[in-house]
């Protein structure tokens, strides 16, 4: 039997797409439990509020933290790779981390979700893309929270998630991408796409989030992989996009070899390891565990862009 009530869980990063999708669930799902956060910017309907400002700063009073048993560590720097230096992903990546952890009540905390990224996977078995930077700040946060973990001696959940490409209405990054050139009359060269890929819904992540506070204690440091519960292929989850929104471009069956020759010759490499890298993702203990039913189904998984094309 799950635990409903008695919940006072901290969720940093709530105003960004995943960390507004997460906030919405647990208002629905839970409205007894106090939501606490830090953010850049106020979130309608919490607890409590703590400006991302005034927290590094140390602008706040200890006693926010008094009562918080469970966080959710959200709060990120991504998307924007190009413009962002390897400081500005050390301070918010791992530093504000740092400090969050800093503040945590031993004896009052028990659960930590810690939103990681598959990168790191990649990472670990020295598949290196272009944000090899983001993926290196993402594992040291994970060697934090390990460290952390041992020198408390063990006595609550952390729970490492690394999604698949999270995809949904308004998902910035890769997927904003992809919708751009799939709406555009455009001549694209993913016909011949046909390995597989893992993806995973915003909606299906946050409620794999809910389902681990919800689940009973289990001690311990935890690292999943997590992606949608199907098996999908990059051609046809972008044939499948395609149709939903009415896209205007021609998916044409290029040979991925001479793609990549293309793409080598102009100094993209890095460009097409990242487009034809094939991997799948079994969540399935992941399941098991925590009682996770995603609520998006395979046929429903494109059905807000349609509405909203």
């Amino acid at each position: 039997m799950k635990e409903k009530k008695g919940k006072t869980v901290l969720v940093t990063g709530p105003n960004g797409f995943i960390g507004r999708q997460l906030i919405l669930d647990l208002k629905k799902q839970h409205p007894d439990w106090k939501i606490k956060v830090i953010s850049r910017n106020p979130v309608e309907g919490v607890s409590g509020f703590l400006s991302f400002e005034d927290f590094c700063l140390g602008k706040f009073e200890d006693s926010y933290f008094d009562d918080i048993n469970h966080l959710v560590h959200l709060a990120a720097l991504a998307h924007r790779f190009s413009t962002i230096s390897i400081e500005d992903l050390k301070t918010v990546n791992i530093d504000f981390l740092t400090k969050v952890l800093s503040q945590l009540k031993m004896g009052v905390i028990e659960k930590i979700v810690f939103m990681s990224s598959y990168s790191v996977s990649l990472l670990e078995r020295n598949i290196v893309l272009d944000t090899v930077d983001y993926a290196i700040t993402k594992q040291k946060g994970e060697l934090l929270l390990r460290s952390w973990f041992e020198s408390n001696l063990k006595r609550c959940e952390i729970v490492i998630l690394r999604p698949a490409m999270v995809y949904g209405c308004g998902a910035p990054g890769n997927f904003e991408r992809l919708l751009g050139l799939l709406k555009k009359p455009l001549p694209l060269p993913f016909g011949g796409f046909k390995f597989p890929r893992s993806f995973i819904h915003v909606k299906n992540l946050t409620s794999a989030v809910v389902s681990v506070l919800e689940a009973p204690l289990h001690r311990g440091l935890w690292v999943w992989d997590i992606a949608d519960p199907w098996r999908e292929t990059f051609i046809g989850f972008v044939e499948d996009l395609k149709r939903t929104i009415s896209g205007q471009s021609k998916l044409i069956n290029f040979p991925v070899s001479l793609f990549g020759i293309g793409l080598k010759l102009i100094g993209k490499h890095n460009l097409y390891q990242k487009m034809t890298l094939s991997f799948e993702i079994d969540s399935k203990v992941f399941a098991q565990q925590y009682k996770w039913d995603p609520p998006v189904k395979f046929e429903q998984r494109f059905e807000e862009l349609r509405s909203n094309k």
